[in-house]
């Protein structure tokens, strides 16, 4: 066996190797940044800030209430609170009215604790207030308009600083490293192994977690992907709309449908709106299925074709939920990716230290 002075390099060296996976992580943060820039922060941004011109009108608050997140760490408790405010608005359609429902109290807003418990203070169940709604989408509301959200911005800024950081630091380290001699000495042979095991058992939760997500998120996801696609493929057929209306219930409001059709020679009723979840919680998602359901008018249903009595209003859209599954196993397999890097590098630790 070489002695150790001549197996183990200079300390220059295994500075290098920690710098340049700082490096990594940095690079990785700084895509991460533009990437929520790109697909949340300016999109929600446009939005928030056309709320000002959009149309205003009248609102029943049908349910308000804080909500109260409560965390433990480190023998601390922290409360978070959230309003949630649920109303119904009336809107033109055609030659009359409809009335929606509406969940959002603004867009991509920063909140305080105060300023939370005011918009439910100021909000109570059932009272009137105004609200705004997007002309051309009467189904887009917002309990209040705003200006720029720069809190849209937080979570892109703070990625771009902490991956600028990592990037600039080490590399300026990297650097200095590689011009300065030094001279050879012993690497503490347990500190990098050790270092090692350390990066192991971090790459391994990096990797065992997002498995361990993307497993459930193909089975719970891929089920409603499943359905979706399923009711997507029934036979469409035209149905009479005899009502489409959001009923206040406990907890907010939900939408109520009943439509008629005939097929085989029979005529057939069903209310069912979709297959999926329909509860106050979700209510704002299918106003605009009942803006669009006219009673009294011909609507798209679609019809099981092994059962000709059970339809659907709104059929499920698979090319969402499919990109649902695709987004969620794709943030999986990075951090996955991300994590068997690290691994390699633990175990490049322990061999450069045996």
């Amino acid at each position: 066996m070489r002695p150790a002075s001549e197996n183990l390099d200079p300390p220059r060296r295994r500075g290098l190797l920690i710098d340049r996976a700082f490096v990594a992580i940095g690079v990785l943060l700084l895509l991460g940044s533009v990437a929520i820039a790109v697909f949340w922060s300016v999109p929600a941004i446009r939005e928030a800030t056309a709320t000002a011109d959009w149309a205003s009108a009248t609102a029943e608050i049908v349910h308000s209430e804080l909500k109260v997140e409560t965390s433990h760490s480190e023998g601390r408790t922290t409360k978070s609170y959230t309003p949630v405010v649920r109303y119904l608005y009336t809107v033109p359609r055609g030659d009359g009215t409809v009335r929606l429902a509406g969940d959002r109290v603004d867009i991509a807003a920063m909140r305080t604790d105060a300023d939370s418990r005011s918009i439910v203070r100021e909000h109570p169940t059932g009272r009137s207030c105004t609200i705004r709604y997007d002309p051309a989408a009467p189904w887009r509301s917002v309990l209040r308009p705003q200006g720029t959200p720069w809190g849209a911005w937080f979570f892109p800024g703070l990625m771009l600083v902490l991956g600028t950081m990592f990037v600039v630091l080490p590399g300026f380290a990297i650097r200095a490293k590689k011009t300065i001699k030094r001279p050879s000495a012993e690497i503490d042979r347990i500190g990098m192994r050790n270092f090692g095991g350390c990066l192991v058992i971090v790459g391994g939760i990096f990797v065992l977690v997002p498995t361990i997500f993307a497993g459930f998120w193909i089975v719970f996801a891929g089920g409603e992907a499943a359905e979706a696609a399923a009711t997507a493929a029934w036979i469409p057929v035209e149905a009479t709309i005899e009502e489409a209306a959001f009923e206040p219930v406990a907890g907010g409001a939900i939408p109520k449908v009943r439509y008629r059709w005939r097929r085989d020679g029979r005529e057939h009723a069903s209310t069912t709106l979709t297959l999926g979840t329909v509860s106050p919680e979700n209510a704002a998602r299918w106003s605009e299925a009942i803006f669009h359901a006219v009673p009294g008018a011909v609507a798209t249903i679609h019809v099981d074709p092994a059962n000709p009595t059970e339809a659907v209003l709104v059929p499920g859209d698979p090319t969402r939920e499919w990109g649902f599954i695709a987004a969620g196993l794709g943030g999986a397999a990075l951090t996955a990716a991300f994590g068997i890097v690290v691994i390699l590098q633990g175990h490049r630790f322990r061999r450069r230290a045996a």
